[in-house]
């Protein structure tokens, strides 16, 4: 009797000893759906920080249009004053007019941005040059950007546009940023 006994306590112990295969496949499959669904969220952040990053540097490329404007408007001012011709608009509505055809900003080392007439179908484009943005290169940034100028409400005023566009996969993104500039002397 006692024989039988340890045998049925052999047999069932042995039963219980390990898992089945039916239970290893579940528990590979349940492994495999939770590591599916932690790649999928990384990857969908790693999107989602690439698309903030590109339109923070769309927004500060825009911003950087305007204040190329601004710096011109007040060169223009310093000049005068100084005792030299010319007009406080003299760079972005007169020579070149950006009024007509959108302009875009033209990098020369060693001296201040300066706008130029878009006479080209890439002339618009911004690359990156040693860490530093330029109107030309080998490292297209994938931005482009257009400054126009239109005729504001008062007198010697003037609304300037700065539009950074730039393709996230298969959609067309734009950031477009405007500030007004008056004659303030």
């Amino acid at each position: 009797m006692q024989r039988l006994n340890r045998q049925k306590h052999s047999l069932e112990s042995s039963r219980h000893n390990g898992f089945t295969l039916i239970e290893t496949l579940f528990a590979i499959l349940i492994f495999s759906a939770a590591l599916i669904s932690l790649l999928a969220i990384s990857s969908k952040g790693i999107s989602a920080t690439n698309e903030v990053k590109n339109e923070t540097t769309a927004y500060y490329l825009a911003q950087e249009g305007l204040e190329v404007v601004r710096n011109i408007r007040d060169n223009n001012f310093l000049l005068i004053q100084a005792g030299g011709s010319g007009s406080w608009t003299d760079g972005f509505l007169n020579n070149p007019d950006c009024s007509t055809t959108p302009c875009h900003v033209v990098y020369s080392p060693g001296s201040v941005p300066v706008l130029a007439q878009n006479s080209g179908q890439l002339s618009n484009e911004i690359y990156l040059n040693a860490g530093q943005y330029a109107n030309t290169g080998t490292d297209d940034t994938g931005f482009s950007r257009d400054i126009t100028v239109a005729v504001g409400a008062g007198l010697d005023e003037y609304i300037i546009t700065s539009t950074v566009n730039w393709q996230a996969k298969t959609i067309k993104k734009t950031v477009t940023l405007q500030t007004f500039l008056k004659k303030w002397q």
